[in-house]
């Protein structure tokens, strides 16, 4: 009995260990479509400028897509309709306006967007970025576990 909790012992330190190295080669705020770099954050697979309702998204496609709201307006020229672009950027938190407090006390709500610092336009057809998020897709997948 002893040697068999021992075993699951050492079994879960080792998962623990092993998990803690994995992430330990990225930092903890990006995800896992992006890479730092010295100009900031970049984004793996293909992007492009969209609203969701009111508001100007990032949405970078790496296998599915993924927004994130805009902090400022984006150029115009990145707004242009099937225009991809490869972005650099950063992130900032704010507090959200206008949201309610079911049961108070409350801390203030903020939510977290892109700040864009370069955009570059890509000549990229619809195939090719398709291809562009499937490579992705690839590239980031985690092992089975």
């Amino acid at each position: 009995m002893f040697a068999r909790r021992y075993y699951l012992f050492v079994i879960s330190a080792l998962l623990v260990t092993v998990g803690v190295t994995a992430n330990a080669q990225r930092p903890a705020d990006l995800l896992p479509w992006e890479r730092q770099t010295p100009a900031g954050i970049e984004h793996l697979g293909i992007a492009k400028i969209e609203r969701i309702g009111e508001r100007p998204a990032l949405t970078v496609r790496c296998g599915v897509s993924h927004s994130v709201y805009l902090a400022e307006p984006p150029l115009e020229s990145a707004l242009e309709t099937g225009s991809y672009i490869r972005a650099t950027y950063h992130y900032v938190s704010r507090p959200m306006v206008n949201v309610r407090c079911p049961l108070p006390p409350c801390d203030i709500p903020t939510e977290r967007l892109v700040v864009l610092d370069r955009v570059e336009r890509l000549t990229a057809t619809d195939a090719e970025a398709d291809r562009l998020s499937r490579e992705c897709a690839t590239a980031t997948a985690r092992p089975p576990r």
